[in-house]
Formats: C-alpha cells, sequence, structure tokens
C-alpha cells in the first residue's frame, strides 16, 4: 500500500471526520486569521478580565446561601457585625510588664487611623461602681430598704443637725430645761423627766462612744458598698488575660477589604511593624499575631507567592521539556502561545460570564498548564508524523485531526466534566472553580487544535523547503513493556495483593492547622492560646431573646464537659436584676437628700464646758431629791456621766472633732452617695459600655452567648463532639466552628459527588467514543489499576486526603481515562501493541511529564497543603501512567485481536 494513500475514504466519513476535515481546514488554510483573531480575543480578555475581575476573598461567600447553617451564620454578621478580631498574644515578663507592652501598642494602633476600627484588652469597670445598688443580693437590698425606713426618726435628725456643736447645745438645752421645770426628775416619783422622754437614748450613747474614741459610724457597714460607688468616677480596668493567665490579649479589629486576595494584608503589616517597635522598647515582653483573619491572611500570602512561583516554573518547565522531547524550538513556543491565548481567553470568560475569581476559582491557571498543555503534545507530535509522511502542512493538519481529533476530543470532555459536575454542588467556590476549570479546559482543547495548527502550518510553509524536520525523541524501552504480558500481569497481580495492606493506612486528615506553612507566627500561637492556656479562638454563638433566657444557656454550657469557657450578659449582669428597680425606689424614698453642703466644722469649747456644767448641775440636782437608785431607773444618766467625764479631759476637743466626723460627717457623706445612687436610672442593657454592647447584644436586641470549646477543635474528631453538643442544645447555633465543619463535609461530598458523577460522565463519553462495551472496559481497567496503585503508593509514604489535595481526585479521573482512550484509538489505527506504545506511549509518556511538572511545581510550595496536592498529583499521573503503559499493553497483548476493530494505516492523497 502506498504511503500516499489513506484509509480513511473521504466518501464514507462519518460526521465527526467532516466535522475534523472543516476545522483543519480552517486552521491550516486560513491560518493568518485565524492566528490573528485568536490573539486578538486573547489580549482583549486578558485586558478586560484584568480591568473588571474582581477577587473575591471573603470565605462566607465561597458558600450557597441555600445552606441553612451559612444563612443563620450570615444572619448572625448581619444582628452583631463581624466579630472575628485579630489575637495579640503577650507574653513574658511580669503582669504588669505586660500591660504596659499592651498601653504602649494600643497608642501605636490608634495613631494609625483608617486601618483598625477597634483595640480592646482591658474593660473599664466604673460603670458598674455606679450601679452597685443592682449587684447587691436581693436579701442585702431588701433589709437595707427595712432598716432605713425604721430609722427615720434618726435619719430625720441627722439632717436637722448641721455640727456637733450644735447636738453638745440641743444637749444642754435639754437638760436646762428639766432643771427649771418644776416636775423635773428630781421630785418625781417615777424618776422621769421631759429631757430623758425626749432625748434618744440610742443617740446619747452614740454620742458618748464618739467621744470616747469610737472610730466608726452606725452606718459603717454601708462603707464598702459606698466606697465602690464613689470610685465610679475612677476609671479602673479588667484586663484580658488568658485562662491561664500566661498571656495577655488583645482584640484588634481592622479595616476588612474583601476586594484584595489579603483582605488584611495593609492593617497586618502595620501591625506586625508596631509589634516589633514595642518589643523593642520592652525587650522582657514578647507578642505574637493569631486568629481566623490572621490565619487566612497568612495562608492567602503563602498561597498566592506559592502559586506565582508554581505557575512559572510550571510553565516554563513544561515548555523546556516540549523542546527537549521535539527537539526544536519553534513547535514548543507555539505550544506555550496556544496556552496563554487559552489562559487570556479564560480570563476574558470569567469577567463576562462570573465577574470575580475566588479563593479557589484563582487557581485555574495552574490546572490549565497542568492539564491543558497535553493537548498539545498530542497534536504536535501526530503532526510532526504526518508532516514527514506528506510534506504538506494542510495535509499534514487535516491527517492529525482525522487520527487523533476523536481522541482529543474524548480527552477534554472527560478532562473538563468532573469541573463542570462541580456546578451541581452546594459548594459556591468549587462551582464557580468548575465552570472557570472545565471552560479552560474546553479552550486549551479549542486552541491546541486550531490555532496551534494555525501556527504550525504557516510556519512550516516557509520554512519545510529549507529545514529538516526533526522527529520527536522516541523512548524505545517502552516497546520491551508488552514482550512477555503473561509474566508481567503475573508480576503485577502478586505485587497487588502483597501491596494491599498499604491501602488501609490512608485516611482523611481535617486539621486546617496542619495545612498551614510550618514556622508561620499565627500558627505557633494559635497552637499555644489551645495547648498552653486553655483558649481558643474559635467560638459558637447562639442568640437569645431575653436575659432570663441567656442565663439558663449559660448555666447549661458550663455544665456541659465540652465547653471549656461561656461569654454572655450573665457574666455582667446581675441574676436578679429585673426585680431591683422597685427596690432601688424604695430606697430612694427612704434615704434623706442631704443636698446641703457640708458645713465647715471646729469644736467650740465655750459649748464643751457648758455641757459639762450642765450635766453636773442635773447629777446634782438628781442627788438632793434623794433617790436612792437613780442609775437604775434612769440609765441615760450613767451615759451622761460617761459624757460629762470625757468632755472634761484636755483633749476634749480633738474628741469632738472626731466624733463629729463619726456622727454627722460621715453618715451624710454615706446617704449623699447611696441617694446619688438611687437615683440613677435602673441598670439596663442600655447601661452597658458600647464595646459590652457590640460584644453582645445585636442590632434587633438579640443577646448574644458564646461557647469557647474545651478541646482543641482542629481535630477533625473534636470538632465534631463539639458541634453535635451544641446543636443537641440549640439546633440553629452558629459560629466558626460550624462553618469551618459544616464546609469541609460539604466539600468532600462535593469532591465525592463530582468525582462519582465523573466516573459516569466517563463511561458515557468512552462508549460514545468507541461504541464498543469492550473497549469501554478496557478504558476503564488502567483507570481502576491506576487508582489502586495511587492508594497504595499514598499508605507506603505516609500521604493521606485532605481538604487541599482531595481537589486532585476528579482531576485524576480524567488524566487516567485520557491515557488509555489515546493509546486504544492508536492500537485501532496501528493494530500493533508495540508500534502503539512506541509512538503513542511515548506522547503519554511527555504528557505525564509536563502534567507531573505543572502540578509538582507545587511541591516547592510552603503551604503544606498545596504541597499535599502536588504531591498527591505526581503520585496519581504517574499511577495512570504506569498502568497504561505496562498494564494495558500487556492486557491487549493477551486478549484476541477479534475483540478490536483494528484499521490498517493509509495516507491521503496530496
Amino acid at each position: 500500500m502506498s504511503e500516499t494513500q489513506s484509509s480513511f475514504d473521504p466518501a464514507s466519513q462519518s460526521f465527526r471526520n467532516r466535522f475534523f476535515l472543516a476545522v483543519a481546514h480552517i486552521a491550516a488554510r486560513r491560518s493568518r486569521w485565524v492566528v490573528g483573531i485568536s490573539f486578538l480575543l486573547a489580549l482583549v480578555g486578558g485586558l478586560y478580565g484584568a480591568a473588571t475581575v474582581e477577587m473575591v476573598s471573603d470565605t462566607d461567600r465561597l458558600l450557597s446561601e441555600d445552606l441553612l447553617y451559612h444563612r443563620r451564620y450570615r444572619d448572625f454578621i448581619r444582628r452583631y457585625g463581624d466579630l472575628e478580631y485579630i489575637y495579640i498574644v503577650i507574653e513574658d515578663g511580669e503582669d504588669a510588664d505586660k500591660i504596659q507592652f499592651a498601653e504602649r501598642l494600643s497608642e501605636k494602633l490608634n495613631r494609625n487611623d483608617g486601618y483598625f476600627r477597634e483595640v480592646v484588652y482591658r474593660f473599664d469597670t466604673s460603670w458598674a461602681r455606679r450601679h452597685a445598688l443592682a449587684y447587691m443580693p436581693l436579701a442585702d437590698l431588701q433589709n437595707l430598704v427595712n432598716g432605713l425606713s425604721d430609722e427615720s426618726g434618726r435619719l430625720e435628725r441627722l439632717g436637722h443637725t448641721p455640727t456637733l456643736n450644735d447636738a453638745l447645745e440641743q444637749l444642754c438645752d435639754g437638760i436646762d430645761t428639766s432643771l427649771h421645770n418644776q416636775n423635773a426628775p428630781a421630785s418625781s416619783g417615777d424618776s422621769s423627766s421631759d429631757f430623758f422622754q425626749a432625748f434618744d437614748a440610742d443617740d446619747l450613747r452614740d454620742l458618748t462612744e464618739a467621744l470616747e474614741g469610737r472610730e466608726e459610724s452606725a452606718y459603717s457597714e454601708l462603707s464598702q458598698l459606698t466606697d465602690e460607688i464613689r470610685s465610679a468616677d475612677t476609671p479602673s480596668y479588667e484586663y484580658f488575660w488568658s485562662e491561664s493567665h500566661r498571656f495577655l490579649l488583645m482584640l484588634v479589629m481592622p479595616e476588612k477589604d474583601y476586594t484584595t486576595l489579603g483582605v488584611i494584608d495593609e492593617p497586618l503589616k502595620l501591625l506586625r511593624e508596631a509589634v516589633k517597635e514595642a518589643e523593642l522598647e520592652m525587650p522582657g515582653v514578647h507578642a505574637g499575631l493569631t486568629g481566623r483573619p490572621v490565619l487566612q491572611a497568612d495562608e492567602m500570602r503563602t498561597t498566592n507567592r506559592d502559586m506565582m512561583r508554581a505557575g512559572v516554573f510550571s510553565f516554563v518547565g513544561v515548555v523546556l521539556v516540549f523542546m527537549f522531547f521535539f527537539r526544536e524550538f519553534w513547535r514548543p513556543i507555539f505550544a506555550g502561545l496556544s496556552l496563554l491565548t487559552a489562559l487570556g481567553w479564560t480570563y476574558g470568560f470569567v469577567a463576562v460570564t462570573v465577574g470575580h475569581l475566588n479563593l479557589l476559582s484563582a487557581v485555574f491557571a495552574i490546572v490549565l498548564v497542568g492539564l491543558g498543555i497535553d493537548f498539545g503534545i498530542h497534536v504536535v507530535h501526530r503532526y510532526q508524523e504526518e508532516l514527514k509522511i506528506t510534506q504538506n502542512p494542510e495535509a499534514a493538519a487535516e491527517s492529525t485531526l482525522l487520527a487523533i481529533g476523536s481522541g482529543l476530543l474524548s480527552a477534554g470532555l472527560t478532562s473538563a466534566s468532573p469541573f463542570f459536575l462541580a456546578m451541581a454542588t452546594d459548594f459556591l467556590g468549587l462551582a464557580e472553580l468548575g465552570w472557570i476549570a472545565g471552560s479552560g479546559i474546553v479552550f486549551c482543547l479549542i486552541s491546541m487544535t486550531v490555532l496551534l495548527l494555525a501556527m504550525m502550518t504557516m510556519y512550516d510553509r516557509r520554512m519545510l523547503r529549507q529545514e529538516k524536520i526533526h522527529e520527536p525523541l522516541h523512548l524505545p524501552g517502552l516497546r520491551h513493556a508488552s514482550r512477555h504480558p503473561k509474566t508481567v500481569l503475573g508480576i503485577l497481580a502478586v505485587l497487588a495483593v502483597f501491596s494491599w495492606p498499604y491501602a488501609g493506612r490512608v485516611h482523611f486528615d481535617d486539621n486546617l492547622l496542619e495545612l498551614q506553612a510550618q514556622g508561620l507566627e499565627s500558627v505557633e500561637y494559635e497552637q499555644k492560646l489551645i495547648h498552653e492556656s486553655g483558649n481558643s479562638t474559635w467560638f459558637c454563638v447562639f442568640l437569645r431573646s431575653n436575659l432570663e433566657k441567656v442565663r439558663s444557656l449559660h448555666q447549661r454550657l458550663l455544665k456541659n464537659p465540652l465547653v471549656g469557657n461561656v461569654e454572655s450578659l450573665a457574666d455582667v449582669l446581675p441574676a436578679d436584676m429585673e426585680s431591683k428597680p422597685e427596690l432601688q425606689k424604695q430606697l430612694l424614698q427612704a434615704l434623706p437628700n442631704f443636698d446641703f453642703p457640708e458645713p465647715a466644722f471646729q469644736p467650740n469649747p465655750e459649748i464643751i464646758q457648758r455641757t459639762v456644767q450642765s450635766i453636773d448641775a442635773l447629777l446634782e440636782g438628781i442627788a438632793k431629791n434623794g433617790d436612792p437608785e437613780p442609775w437604775r431607773r434612769v440609765p441615760s444618766l450613767g451615759l451622761l456621766a460617761r459624757l460629762r467625764d470625757v468632755l472634761k479631759q484636755t483633749d476634749a476637743p480633738e474628741r469632738v472633732r472626731n466624733a463629729h466626723r463619726v456622727l454627722l460627717q460621715e453618715p451624710r457623706e454615706i446617704f449623699r452617695i447611696l441617694h446619688k445612687a438611687a437615683a440613677e436610672e435602673p441598670l439596663s442593657f442600655d447601661s452597658l459600655p458600647v464595646s459590652l454592647k457590640r460584644l453582645f447584644v445585636g442590632r434587633d436586641g438579640s443577646l448574644l452567648v458564646r461557647a469557647y470549646p474545651e478541646n482543641d477543635v482542629w481535630q477533625e474528631d473534636h470538632m465534631a463532639d463539639f458541634v453535635r453538643e451544641m446543636r443537641l442544645l440549640d439546633e440553629t447555633v452558629a459560629g466558626t466552628p460550624i462553618q469551618v465543619y459544616e464546609s469541609s463535609h460539604i466539600m468532600r461530598r462535593a469532591f465525592l459527588f463530582a468525582g462519582g458523577y465523573a466516573l459516569i460522565a466517563v463511561v458515557v463519553l468512552v462508549f460514545l467514543d468507541f461504541y464498543s462495551w469492550r473497549m469501554l472496559v478496557l478504558c476503564l481497567a488502567p483507570l481502576a489499576a491506576g487508582v489502586f496503585y495511587l492508594v497504595i503508593c499514598m499508605g507506603a509514604t505516609g500521604t493521606n486526603l485532605n481538604l487541599a489535595n482531595f481537589f486532585a481526585v476528579p482531576i485524576l479521573l480524567g488524566i487516567g481515562v485520557d491515557n488509555a482512550i489515546h493509546l486504544l484509538h492508536r492500537f485501532q489505527e496501528t493494530g500493533s501493541v508495540e508500534d502503539t506504545v512506541h509512538t503513542t506511549g511515548t506522547t503519554l509518556t511527555l504528557t505525564s511529564l509536563t502534567t507531573t511538572i505543572g502540578f509538582g511545581s507545587l511541591l516547592l510550595a510552603h503551604h503544606r497543603g498545596l504541597q499535599s496536592l502536588g504531591g498527591l498529583m505526581v503520585l496519581g499521573v504517574l499511577s495512570c501512567w504506569f498502568a497504561s503503559l505496562v498494564l494495558l499493553p500487556n492486557l491487549l497483548e493477551v486478549i484476541p485481536q477479534r475483540f478490536f476493530r483494528v484499521s490498517h494505516p493509509v495516507r491521503l492523497n496530496e
């Protein structure tokens, strides 16, 4: 058969072949138009995308609003605003040093206006002291009201006696009146007098004891209460100490810009600079940053840097390997330009259809670099073969697409289908990635067939007569892979049996903290808070309508062993607050209002002397009347005698001054303070400081309760237990643990969903390609084996699945079946396993190598999640390559030829 003859009879071409001929005709004979339009669209798309595509770094927007738990969380955010603070953990040094460090750092941050909305490390508790009455036990407050009501007479006299001089004068006047009264006690049979009926014995006792040196007033038990109320005018602070009191915590709310990848890049930079300055000023104290905003910002910065480096490395590496295998310069450059063009198309497509990139869809470029170039390798490899035979670029282009077009189309659709099927998941971030990456693979397929063929035919029409056509590098050792099929299959079976235990070592690791780059300050201090102080930056939130329900939930949470700490207004407001406003009103009515200024006081010696003389005269008059037992029947006489004796002493003025303070000045000051406190508005939510209301009172008046986990919720089992317990208390609970727990499970289900339905799509697409169940089984066999080899390699190398590398599973499904599709198409064409492996096997080796370089570049990443993705992709690609080039060729050798439809190759006439 002549080399210029073809097995593709134009008269019998199917619709598919006519379609590929039309595409080849456009690419080869309208090549300048194709190249110009393609580059123009890529330029316009890239520029338009750069100008309009936004970067949405808000992790909450990765989830669909249709998810009930996410709606609850968004509702919580709408009510309370953003409560995800940066935590500054201050350690080392004495407590006073840590406080001074926090004060200095706070001053530095407050100077950076516009970057920090709030800096909190202490609370001023003076507002609580102003409402000290509300914090009294209910019984004590009731007793105070009753006691003051019982002493209304004494309190009234307290208000009508300005100084002790006045009290002594009243005493003298009473005695003098009694002495001049004809019914004086001396002539009375019952030993009574107007004086002793009018003068209160308790007052006389208090006066006598005060003059004898008593230091406390009759109302001294109220001094502690009034001291607290008085100190309300002086700021007093309580600081945020960790549970172990090892760390002083500062909470910083930065301004967040969700249109940037880092969200808080500039505030975080300023914050870290301020911390370094404060550490230089106070060398004995150190501080570090953590909290969800910092962890996310560090992760975004690390992954963005890693992705940029990996993208450049993979692109350059792929092109260099391309050049090495094809042993020339321009065709690999054309393939690279085609890839860049597809990226430009994709970016413009993103701008038109989605308008933004999220934290997941931003990785579409690395996906396209890893997968898109594979189409170009197959096109260039087959085109060079056809060009060497036909010596005609247009004919070579047509023969290329007729030979491999069907395989390229099937491979492209099977590679894109896992991504498109991800659009049906509830995880919005993954759905958007599916739409963008799936469309990008289709654009790569178009670019690598139409644009790449157009550039090669343009080049070859001019250079064909001047340059030798380079033959691609072939790997001769591949021919021998199927020389002993039964032996090889037997060895593979034995190895599978003995390596099976390794599969049991693979598990799913949900710890997101383990995915971060090693050595990150935010990770280090997050672990310190969890393991060394019993604190966590994650918490669940409950919303309640009134304080009674808050208290009930607060107590239930405290009794739960999985809850480490609870924060709510139950910690701030007294338990019986609602019962006290009426008592406070009664107290105000019972209290005297000493609204006059306290008079200046100086003891009057004349009044002191007169008092002594009046008492002497009274006692002498009683003695003259001959009463044998006046002291027993009139006990106040003894007090008067004691009073006289004290006033006769040389330090009497000083004693009178002390008594004035104890009996009049201090009691009136106590009741002034109590009166002011009772006149305050009753304690309510409106009384709370703004900082407390922001933390615990929503915009709609709802009340917040925070529950912090006792155990490390970065561990999957601890998080699952904590979330379960919180939902048993209240199924409407929200918060970061709920978000992370549910999101991780949704992601896992989404990947499984995409992988499962992608497998179904692969089956359908492969069957439509070959229209043969036998060929379908042969296509799926290396895929199943590749997955098995991958699991074995994961177990042997200690590689586990996680939320970062799980993304590789649906990608590997496409790669595994693509290799088999291309190999079987070539086998149908040649009928020779050795020729198939020698030609297409070399191409598959190159595509596997470029994919390995594309994704393997992630092994250089600092982010351990990206490292694990790169590692899993390398293991998966090599496993699929081994299954396709070792297992499948040997299966083809042992299966009878009658099971295949083999067409012998012929060529189109020029």
